[in-house]
């Protein structure tokens, strides 16, 4: 029993997880990691704010895994520029069989198929569908899904199964606008857009990968979260 967790939030909703695998966050040495601290700079282009919301959504759902989290990311921009660095850094926190990585919008066209009750982070990869009909079907999807309380999920050989919706969503693309809003959804704070161009060389790529994926650093950085914005994480950044 002391393997395994319970997590519950004020509805009463409950799940099973393997504490190994999701981070204690470190509160007695909450250092900020340079490089993980050079990665947000550079996903928000330097802006405070961007960085101390990106933290905030982290720490909110580290701290309520199971509540709707009401507004997912979009990160976007050329290929190197860290996207998969943030990703790896969740997977690090939330552990990886609880977090799905490189799934199709296809998906979106009916039901879900790579994600189960288990899951606290889906990134969405950028396998983007030509068909116009289908894009806006599939566009429509995205900008719904993170105000949707329950999914349809549907595994192979088995019942549709109807779940409650507690993951976090993210999207990366390389595509200036993969996700297309029209004039009436402008400051839509559904998804939260961050677009950057800087550019990791090999070793670069090597060193924050080094870190993004050392649990005594991310805890670390876990612990900088939760010292610093533990009393405002009570509600959604």
């Amino acid at each position: 029993k002391e393997d395994f967790c319970f997590w519950e939030d004020e509805e009463g909703k409950y799940n099973l997880y393997d504490k190994s695998n999701i981070l204690e966050a470190d509160i007695q040495n909450q250092d900020m990691p340079t490089e993980i601290l050079s990665l947000l700079e550079d996903i928000t282009n330097g802006n405070t704010k961007d960085m101390e919301y990106i933290m905030k959504w982290i720490g909110w759902k580290y701290l309520h895994p199971l509540s709707p989290m009401c507004s997912g990311l979009v990160l976007k921009g050329a290929q190197w520029n860290g996207k998969w660095h943030f990703v790896t850094l969740l997977q690090t926190i939330f552990g990886r069989i609880y977090t799905r990585v490189n799934i199709s919008p296809d998906n979106f066209s009916s039901r879900f198929s790579s994600i189960d009750v288990h899951t606290l982070v889906c990134e969405l990869s950028e396998q983007w569908e030509t068909d116009n009909r289908i894009l806006e079907k599939v566009s429509t999807k995205l900008k719904t899904l993170v105000m949707q309380n329950e999914l349809q999920i549907e595994k192979k050989h088995r019942d549709l199964e109807t779940i409650n919706n507690h993951t976090a969503f993210i999207i990366t693309s390389n595509e200036h606008n993969p996700l297309k809003l029209n004039t009436k959804e402008v400051g839509n704070r559904r998804w939260s857009f961050f677009e950057w161009n800087k550019i990791y060389d090999d070793a670069q790529w090597a060193k924050i990968r080094s870190v993004i994926t050392d649990k005594v650093e991310v805890a670390n950085f876990l612990g900088y979260i939760l010292v610093n914005w533990g009393t405002e994480l009570k509600d959604m950044p």
